[in-house]
């Protein structure tokens, strides 16, 4: 059996097939959750993805461990954009409620 690999599982989490939320797979756990990378790295491509310019910073909050096989979904919402920059809000959510919380910047050099 092949494993996922890291980009097809954040691939998954910024972009769900039909709105059909993803699911983590249990290869990526560590501890109680998931391993907190595999978070950071799907919320820095879903700005990547989203943003024109280069992500600057991200500061994430882990509310609670990222579960594997349950339903996922990451929400990323402009709060501000401006000329030359923009600021974000990502949430990554199961079962209703935020696991993890992420505010990035991204702007010209």
């Amino acid at each position: 059996m092949e494993l996922p690999t890291l980009d097809d599982a954040v691939a998954s989490l910024i972009q769900p097939v039909a709105g059909i939320p993803a699911h983590l797979p249990e290869s990526f756990g560590q501890g109680k959750g998931i391993f907190g990378g595999l978070v950071f790295a799907a919320m820095v491509r879903a700005v990547e993805a989203r943003s024109s310019d280069p992500l600057r910073t991200l500061s994430v909050d882990m509310c609670a461990p990222v579960q594997a096989g349950i339903p996922t979904a990451l929400t990323t919402r402009c709060v501000k954009r401006g000329r030359t920059s923009s600021f974000w809000h990502l949430e990554l959510s199961q079962n209703g409620g935020g696991v993890a919380q992420g505010l990035a910047f991204s702007g010209e050099p």
